[in-house]
């Protein structure tokens, strides 16, 4: 059986036009959040009362949990919430906190049974299945996106898996549905351009793209690092790292990033042990690791993947 085919950029648009609606709300809640910083929970929690269908909003609520109240807390919420209410979508909402895998894998099969059109609930199972190390999740990725390509869980996912799996045609497809949200079109767009340069080897070109993003941002110095390292140039990558790491110790992305140099470009794999631990426990203190690095660094320091 080959492989499934992409859905084309038109088929794509007329999938999000389908769903402008449920953007829109998205939209109008980032707005609503980024005037009132100072109460962004209370201020979802309005939209969501008012919404309480609608998954992206969910999901920001969630996420917005996390970074608020801490990984532990959203967790309790979103078991309570379940408890209280087992539906769909409270299900899936618990699973993508819930620290037992096998109790994730299992509210997210009661999730679809209750509701088949959860995409985001599928997309997340495919994630699952690519952490613990199951090599067809290209070929359902692409399956799900034939059937919903309005998806944008699944596109952003194709465009995480693909490099690893040595298809940059997929990686450049997926790069091509941004920017999803207008609320963050400029900057996504440009980062997704700089990564797809990146990847083709124009190093210079992907460089000068990641000057015109938010400098100093943890997205952007991780990219430029990575940009540095293409060109031969770990030890500037390293000086940017450890600069970036003095006033934010606890960024995951930038310390698995310092591991790999250590490890991979620089000769100093001793070095990297720590760096390695460290960042594993920072993922296990707060959470929200890459599925991808946290399986990498287990496997460097010979643990195996974790279940």
């Amino acid at each position: 059986m080959g492989e499934p085919s992409l859905p084309s950029l038109d088929e794509v648009a007329e999938a999000r036009a389908d769903e402008a609606e449920d953007w829109q709300l998205l939209e109008q809640a980032w707005l609503e959040v980024s005037k009132n910083s100072f109460h962004p929970l209370s201020t979802i929690a309005a939209l969501r009362q008012e919404h309480p269908d609608s998954v992206r909003l969910a999901i920001f609520e969630q996420d917005l949990q996390v970074e608020g109240l801490g990984v532990e807390q959203t967790r309790d919420m979103a078991e309570a919430l379940y408890l209280e209410k087992p539906t769909a979508l409270n299900a899936y909402l618990w699973a993508r906190v819930a620290e037992d895998p096998v109790r994730r894998d299992s509210l997210l099969v009661e999730a679809l049974e209750l509701d088949d059109e959860l995409v985001d609930a599928r997309v997340l199972q495919i994630a699952n299945a690519a952490f613990a190390g199951e090599t067809d999740v290209i070929h359902d990725l692409l399956d799900l996106l034939g059937d919903y390509p309005g998806s944008a869980s699944a596109w952003r996912l194709l465009g995480t898996l693909a490099p690893l799996f040595d298809r940059r045609d997929l990686a450049h497809a997926a790069a091509e549905t941004e920017p999803w949200s207008s609320f963050d079109s400029e900057n996504r767009a440009t980062f997704a351009e700089a990564r797809r340069a990146l990847q083709d080897g124009r190093h210079e070109e992907a460089l000068v793209l990641s000057h015109e993003l938010p400098q100093g941002e943890p997205q952007t110095i991780n990219l430029q690092v990575a940009i540095f390292a293409a060109m031969g140039k770990a030890d500037v990558g390293l000086q940017v790292l450890d600069e970036h790491l003095l006033e934010h110790p606890d960024d995951l992305v930038a310390v698995f990033n310092r591991a790999l140099l250590l490890r991979e470009y620089l000769n100093r794999a001793d070095e990297a042990v720590a760096e390695l631990e460290r960042f594993l426990e920072l993922d296990d203190k707060y959470g929200g690791a890459d599925l991808m690095r946290r399986m990498q660094a287990e496997l460097w320091l010979g643990r195996g993947t974790q279940s």
